[in-house]
């Protein structure tokens, strides 16, 4: 009821509404008047032009006062964003010691806001190594991405001095990213967060000079490497593209039931080509996947494969941690790309799961290639 009474207030451009739901001994009362500076659930927040110094020192305030109530704070927080940056820098040691609370969503606050300084001169050194360690560790997704953005959006205007020291702790941090990111309350594994979060911390470390070759030359698990634990048998790009003709060329996807080994891939292709006697093959309705390889590493048009470039008879995931095997076969004059399925980022997904089966496999994709 309160965000529905707060979107009337600011709809009715009440404004002399605010100053006393902010001077209020009542939390609620507070947070109410905080809602109509940060907006709220289909409801739009007063424009700039409405917002008095005054409502700025009563927020502040709220910032500054260690017995707010935690959700005062946060929406206090989120106001604060509002303000010019040399107001937002008188805060910064107490926006600082938000980053600590046991709370997301007070800690997201925090690094959204103290994000609006982050790259000025007087401040990145004291700064960014805190909110950058804060944003990678968050496990819920709009934390993540809300944080995540906002170091991003400064970091584009950064000037080269402040870039030049963001850039290994950037590094590190993308290189020091789990395979796997669990709840910490819980343990519970969060699906496919890892890769969402590296893949937002990578988009960062790609702004910076030498970055995009960086992220790609990270190691990346292979079937084998997967089986076995063995970090010598990671994929390790070199830097320098393998050129391979056969790869290069669109290609449709195809042949299912998909083959789940090695030894299954022939017999799953001449099943599939059988029902296609007398067709063309290439010709495959409803495609579920479309693969374009062009020659420098480029991939395209894929669906699955987004944030993949491929060199030699690699298929790599910048940010999926994984080198998929690649293999050109023709059978019957059709070329099928042999794709190893993945999932090495994926598993094992219990704690009690201490040895991957030698003969375990991934399993494939197979595309056909388009005319």
């Amino acid at each position: 009821f309160r965000s529905l009474a707060m979107s009337t207030v600011v709809q009715r451009g009440r404004v002399e509404f605010v100053v006393p739901l902010l001077r209020s001994k009542d939390p609620r009362l507070r947070q109410a008047g905080l809602l109509t500076l940060t907006g709220m659930f289909k409801g739009r927040a007063f424009p700039d032009d409405k917002i008095t110094p005054e409502m700025y020192d009563l927020v502040g305030a709220m910032v500054d006062d260690p017995n707010e109530s935690w959700w005062v704070a946060q929406h206090a927080i989120q106001a604060l964003k509002r303000a010019k940056p040399e107001r937002i820098a008188k805060h910064r040691d107490r926006l600082l010691e938000f980053l600590k609370y046991d709370s997301v969503w007070v800690q997201t606050a925090a690094v959204v806001t103290l994000a609006k300084i982050a790259t000025a001169p007087e401040h990145y050194k004291k700064l960014l190594p805190p909110i950058l360690q804060t944003a990678a560790a968050f496990t819920v997704d709009s934390a993540s991405s809300s944080a995540t953005r906002a170091i991003a959006d400064a970091m584009k205007s950064a000037k080269p001095e402040v870039k030049e020291f963001a850039q290994p702790l950037l590094k590190d941090t993308y290189a020091g990213m789990p395979s796997v990111l669990k709840d910490p309350y819980t343990g519970a594994i969060m699906g496919r967060g890892a890769k969402t979060v590296r893949s937002r911390i990578g988009s960062i470390v790609q702004q910076m000079p030498g970055g995009e070759q960086f992220v790609r030359m990270i190691p990346k698990t292979t079937l084998k490497s997967f089986i076995t634990g063995n970090d010598l048998d990671m994929y390790r790009y070199s830097g320098k593209f393998t050129p391979n003709k056969k790869m290069i060329g669109t290609w449709a996807w195809a042949v299912w039931p998909a083959p789940k080994n090695q030894k299954e891939v022939d017999s799953c292709i001449n099943n599939w080509l059988k029902h296609r006697r007398g067709k063309d093959a290439t010709k495959v309705e409803k495609s579920k996947d479309t693969l374009l390889l062009s020659a420098g590493g480029k991939v395209s048009k894929s669906g699955y494969y987004r944030g993949y470039f491929w060199s030699g008879d690699r298929l790599i995931g910048v940010d999926d941690d994984e080198a998929l095997k690649l293999v050109v076969k023709t059978i019957d004059g059709y070329d099928f790309l042999i794709v190893e399925r993945g999932g090495f980022n994926a598993k094992p997904n219990t704690d009690e799961t201490k040895e991957i089966p030698k003969d375990w496999h991934c399993g494939y994709h197979i595309y056909i290639r388009q005319k």
